[in-house]
């Protein structure tokens, strides 16, 4: 799968995504008994971009911290994929904001290595690390630099924006207050 190749919002509609999925949002609204497997539910959510879904695994007691086969984590998929509410719910779910995969790399590093603008605030406002760093030493404003100088012009201005937002943490302590604009 290239879900992370190509940003999946489900905003008013996704059908497609839900189905390779394999849940069904419209079962977890109607009230349905709690999962047998909230936690593969969790990361199955976050990784496809079913908001419903991590919801509900978080309603039905999923660990936050749980991490799949690739050791990733639901919100190394939210911020990887770009999706700023999954982010919001794993934080207020009590996810660590600064877990780590295998090779080190934060959610943080994942948001700015993709150019989300719209998650890397949110990350710091939920207390993420700019000085936390790859097992190869990179950290997120490094990795959000290499990608400016290599993406297309439509997609240089979010990168910019990233590089904008995490120096502006890098200069304020990294809380994320300066970083929000």
């Amino acid at each position: 799968r290239k879900a992370s190749a190509t940003r999946l919002r489900l905003r008013g509609g996704g059908d497609e995504e839900q189905k390779c999925s394999g849940f069904n949002a419209a079962a977890a609204a109607a009230g349905r008994k709690a999962s047998a497997t909230p936690n593969e539910d969790l990361l199955g959510a976050a990784e496809m971009g079913d908001h419903e879904v991590l919801k509900q695994a978080l309603a039905d007691g999923a660990d936050v911290e749980a991490v799949d086969a690739k050791s990733l984590t639901a919100l190394h998929y939210a911020a990887k994929c770009g999706r700023p509410d999954d982010i919001t719910a794993l934080l207020a779910g009590g996810a660590k904001v600064d877990c780590t995969n295998k090779a080190g790399v934060t959610p943080l590093i994942f948001a700015a290595s993709e150019g989300w603008d719209d998650c890397v605030p949110v990350l710091l406002k939920g207390g993420a690390s700019v000085t936390v760093a790859t097992n190869k030493g990179r950290t997120a404003v490094q990795a959000a630099r290499e990608k400016l100088g290599k993406v297309d012009a439509e997609e240089k201005p979010r990168y910019e924006k990233v590089v904008k937002q995490l120096e502006a943490a890098e200069g304020g302590g990294g809380d994320g207050a300066a970083a929000s604009a």
